[in-house]
């Protein structure tokens, strides 16, 4: 679906989209089995296109909206990226920083980390008008990332310039339901 006006970076539409791998099952948009903790702890494959005019760098988000708890920030990643692959790993773009919710090392929650009921995950793109977040992605730990998360989410258009969301569920398990 082509934006209306403009043209973003490297001449995409400027309606800012996102992409998520998973699959339906009923109403509901679900990550992959390998997606998930008891899958590894993978990340899904994320595409985004359409980054608006002016944007200077980007922002992703994975938010636990069951839960309030940001699972992952990366933010100051390059304008003209436009995916993160599958099973991401621990690396990043050149120039970017992350933050986790958890405050343990090693554990970067990359995928639902819900026990027992699925919860609703939302992963988000963010377009922004200047080079790197200001305060960075903050700190690992929930309180931190959901300050930074809190920033962007009511941040002005001067700032954010647009975001796109997926909404995904899914527990450790790898399961979409209870």
């Amino acid at each position: 679906m082509a934006g209306a006006g403009g043209s973003g970076v490297a001449g995409m539409p400027s309606e800012l989209m996102i992409s998520v791998d998973g699959y339906m099952m009923g109403d509901r948009f679900c990550f992959k089995a390998e997606a998930s903790n008891s899958g590894g702890n993978h990340s899904p494959l994320i595409e985004w296109s359409g980054v608006p005019a002016g944007t200077q760098s980007l922002a992703l988000t994975m938010y636990d909206q069951t839960n309030q708890t940001p699972h992952r920030i990366v933010c100051n990643m390059p304008p003209t990226l436009m995916s993160q692959p599958a099973n991401i790993g621990t690396t990043l773009p050149e120039g970017a920083q992350v933050s986790t919710g958890h405050s343990k090392p090693g554990n970067p929650w990359y995928g639902p980390g819900a026990g027992g009921n699925a919860h609703s995950y939302e992963i988000r793109i963010w377009a922004l008008a200047s080079p790197t977040l200001e305060g960075g992605c903050g700190t690992s730990g929930a309180d931190a990332t959901r300050a930074v998360y809190q920033k962007l989410k009511t941040a002005p258009t001067s700032v954010v310039l647009g975001s796109a969301y997926k909404v995904l569920w899914g527990n450790v398990d790898g399961k979409c339901f209870p």
